[in-house]
């Protein structure tokens, strides 16, 4: 929104100079519009925020709740939360009024921040997702296979966390890496970002083709 609003501004400076009217309309639309995606940003981050650690809350403190799809749950949550808390406390455009934000170092930081905690978050969240689509199939489903092959068992579903937040982890050091490197070539630089939105972008549909076949097989059944 707001590279929109600054686009129309600047045509409106160049282009219709004398138009002061509409330029203080496209302002008043910005404003206007800006004010409401914060108020939306603030709202969905908060209930978000409360929903994900009362539900980490309820399950740490019931023992029968411990199990193998919580366990997933909890995974997810903990991804959801990261990624709020990015998204919502690391949004430059809160902190511009700020003397520290007028250096340039500080936004740099404030935005690698930012998506260094977002990235892996986004793709724990996405394979979390997926492996509760492939523990519910086998319980449902198979439920002798999901036995023998120790999806029961609270060391094998760690395991699968671990690897998920672990592979999060890698994909987001290639965003960390043009965050703490100022003298990176551009063509490096171009070659990350490419190879970072591949990734992204497989694990997203891989996800949702795993869960749409999977939630498909286990209705007909």
């Amino acid at each position: 929104m707001s590279t929109f609003c600054e686009s129309a501004l600047t045509n409106r400076t160049f282009h219709s100079t004398n138009d002061s009217g509409n330029m203080l309309n496209t302002t008043s639309f910005c404003s206007v519009n800006s004010s409401a995606l914060d108020l939306t940003a603030a709202i969905i981050g908060t209930i978000g925020i409360f929903g994900n650690v009362t539900f980490m809350i309820v399950v740490c403190h019931i023992p029968y709740m411990r199990n193998a799809t919580n366990y997933f749950m909890i995974s997810l949550a903990m991804s959801d939360l990261l990624y709020l808390l990015g998204h919502t406390l690391c949004r430059g455009d809160w902190y511009e009024d700020m003397e520290w934000m007028s250096v340039e170092r500080n936004r740099k930081i404030l935005e690698c921040i930012r998506w260094g905690s977002t990235t892996p978050a986004y793709s724990s969240s996405t394979l979390s997702v997926m492996f509760i689509s492939i523990e519910r199939y086998l319980a449902i489903c198979k439920p002798f296979t999901r036995q023998s092959k120790g999806l029961r068992k609270s060391s094998r579903v760690v395991l699968l966390v671990f690897a998920s937040w672990l592979f999060g982890a890698a994909v987001a050091l290639s965003m960390l890496l043009t965050c703490y490197t100022d003298d990176l070539d551009q063509q490096i630089l171009l070659i990350i970002n490419y190879v970072y939105t591949v990734i992204e972008t497989i694990i997203y549909f891989a996800s949702v083709l795993v869960v749409i076949v999977l939630y498909t097989i286990a209705a007909s059944v």
